[in-house]
């Protein structure tokens, strides 16, 4: 089974609140934008660039990235729950994360890079 089979699968789990995606090959984030009751997802060292799949998760409050190439958090600035983002290493410039920290002061952004 492939990693998008996996991932597939999880998509119908909709009463699922916790998610840990890290050391997967997976590459699209599409099939989680199902994931109504989801609370916390961690994706670290995956080969994701995309969020937008997570930005009708209304449930979503904390989300953790690690050694990723996302380069925009836009897609989570409707997130009205969203709290908590933990960053690692990615692909966000230093300006893009100004942008969002203005469009959502509420969110706590806890930069480890």
């Amino acid at each position: 089974m492939n990693a998008l089979s996996i991932i597939s699968v999880l998509a119908k789990l909709t009463s699922l609140q916790d998610l840990n995606l890290s050391r997967t090959k997976i590459t699209n984030l599409e099939p989680l934008s199902q994931l109504i009751s989801i609370n916390h997802i961690i994706l670290e060292y995956v080969l994701i660039k995309d969020l937008s799949p997570l930005a009708g998760l209304s449930s979503l409050v904390t989300l953790h990235m690690n050694n990723i190439n996302v380069t925009d958090l836009s897609p989570l600035s409707e997130i009205k729950l969203l709290k908590r983002i933990f960053l690692g290493k990615t692909a966000i410039l230093k300006e893009e994360l100004e942008k969002f920290k203005v469009l959502r002061p509420d969110i706590r952004i806890l930069n480890t890079q």
